[in-house]
């Protein structure tokens, strides 16, 4: 399916290299959202940390389900295994990450999340979170800037951006 602005796609190795070739030559800014986004910081730990040394206005954007709520322990679950503590191994590698930099901020949200949303400047992949089906088994959308449903997400992100709460970067890890 495929219109002027949108683009369903698959995701399979050759999305994530397409994902790991926008984030190399990203300029502005980068907004995610997820559970754990292991993936996203095993691919682009170093490169991001980089890019916001070498360019102050660089941003980068992370909205987490908060790891100790139910939402992310029962995605978690879904996700992976029981007893898993995947999720919560993570958020405390992101939050050691982010202290690499001030632009590298990260917010919680006590809420789960129906979408997946990944801004890398001026295109956007979106995604959904079917019960008991790992994200990366389910579809991407790809949007460009100038459609409405690239509007609508990233007014979403933002909104959700507003009402998180902030991580201080000396806090403690989650246990």
């Amino acid at each position: 399916m495929s219109e002027n602005n949108h683009k369903c796609i698959i995701c399979g190795s050759e999305d994530l290299e397409e994902y790991n070739e926008l984030v190399k030559n990203a300029r502005k800014s980068i907004d995610i959202t997820g559970y754990s986004l292991r993936g996203f910081y095993e691919s682009n730990k170093d490169i991001l940390v980089n890019k916001c040394s070498e360019n102050k206005e660089f941003i980068v954007r992370i909205i987490l389900v908060n790891p100790t709520s139910q939402y992310s322990i029962n995605r978690d679950v879904e996700e992976n295994e029981q007893g898993s503590h995947l999720f919560k191994e993570t958020y405390n590698n992101l939050l050691k990450w982010s202290k690499k930099s001030q632009n590298i901020q990260i917010k919680l949200i006590d809420a789960p999340l129906s979408d997946m949303i990944y801004r890398i400047d001026d295109i956007m992949y979106t995604g959904p979170y079917f019960y008991r089906t790992s994200s990366k088994e389910t579809y991407t959308n790809r949007l460009n800037c100038n459609g409405w449903l690239f509007k609508a997400y990233q007014e979403n992100f933002d909104r959700m951006w507003s009402e998180a709460k902030d991580i201080e970067k000396n806090r403690g890890v989650c246990e």
